[in-house]
This record gives C-alpha cells, sequence and structure tokens, in this order.
C-alpha cells in the first residue's frame, strides 16, 4: 500500500470542551452583578469566583480561553441591549415633562434621528474595504530670507586645512549694525 500524503481533511477537529456551570456563573455575576445586591452592580472576578466556590487563578485560566471571552462579549452585548431598550421611553418622557426647553429640543431631535435611521445602514465601527484619497493644499511657502554677511578674518590665517589654527566660534559682521565695522 502506498504511503498517501496527510491531507487536511484527514485530521481530526478538535472540538472545545464545554464550558462548565461555574465559570458561566463567574461570568454572570460579572457582568450582571449579584441578584440580592440592592445596586446590582457588577462584580469582578476574583469575587465572582470566590462566590460560586472557584478559586481566582483557575478562573483567570479559564478567562484565557476563547470561546469563555467570546461568551463574556455575548453576555455584555445582550446586557446592553436590555439596558438600552428603554431609551426611547426615556427620551419621550424628557420630552414631555422636562422644564428645560433645551433638553426638550434635544430629546426631539434624538428621537426624530432614530426614527430615521437605516436599519441596513453601517455603523462606524464596521469596516469594508476603501480609500480615501485626501487633497490638502499646502500654503505658499514665504520667500526665503538672505542674509549677506562676510566672515572676519582670523589672525592665524583663512586657510581651514591649517593643522595649527586654533577653532572658535565664527563672528561675522552684522550689515545693519553700524558699530560693527
Amino acid at each position: 500500500m502506498p504511503n498517501l500524503p496527510v491531507t487536511a481533511s484527514s485530521r481530526e477537529v478538535k472540538r472545545p470542551r464545554p464550558i462548565p456551570r461555574q465559570v458561566c456563573d463567574v461570568i454572570t455575576l460579572m457582568v450582571y452583578g449579584r441578584i440580592d445586591d440592592e445596586n446590582c452592580a457588577p462584580v469582578g472576578f476574583v469575587e465572582a469566583a470566590r462566590l460560586v466556590g472557584m478559586a481566582p487563578d483557575v478562573m483567570r485560566r479559564w478567562l484565557d480561553r476563547a470561546e469563555v471571552r467570546a461568551l463574556l462579549l455575548k453576555e455584555r452585548k445582550a446586557f446592553r441591549a436590555s439596558v438600552c431598550a428603554g431609551n426611547e421611553l426615556a427620551l419621550a418622557r424628557v420630552r414631555d415633562k422636562s422644564l428645560n426647553h433645551m433638553a426638550t429640543v434635544a430629546a426631539v431631535r434624538q428621537l426624530q434621528a432614530i426614527d430615521e435611521e437605516d436599519p441596513h445602514r453601517r455603523s462606524a465601527q464596521d469596516t469594508s474595504p476603501f480609500m480615501t484619497i485626501r487633497i490638502i493644499s499646502q500654503p505658499a511657502a514665504p520667500d526665503p530670507v538672505v542674509i549677506e554677511a562676510k566672515p572676519i578674518e582670523s589672525e592665524l590665517g583663512s586657510d581651514p586645512h591649517d593643522p595649527t589654527r586654533q577653532l572658535r566660534e565664527p563672528r561675522f559682521h552684522d550689515p545693519t549694525d553700524p558699530d560693527d565695522r
């Protein structure tokens, strides 16, 4: 029997292990908070792990897994959707009952903007292949200023290749100064 090359279809696909119930409970506590708490404030992963009986280092290792992070992001998105579901009603309340006329106008504008939104419109976070060409016109450069000055001759000579000459700061005559002649 000839040795056939190994192909991608002959490899066994590893399926991710299911996420344990304790890890799901920790994620629920991290997103929604404790039910018995009056504020329902979210809990950090260390405290959430302790509440469900997990060691924090074990929970940190679970958070390193892609499927657990995906579950966390999915729960956070669902939480934001449930919280934002009442935004239109809150805007209508501001529009109808606010004593601040600028808040009323802003609420009306926002409600109209929600009404006019295209459901198929892409959000600013969605990306697609595109190219932007920006044409920026540069202001004209000012004419260069030319200062004509003659260097002062040194006592040792003006030969720059002379190894015995002493180096010092060059001094120039200022043509606009009448005392510098």
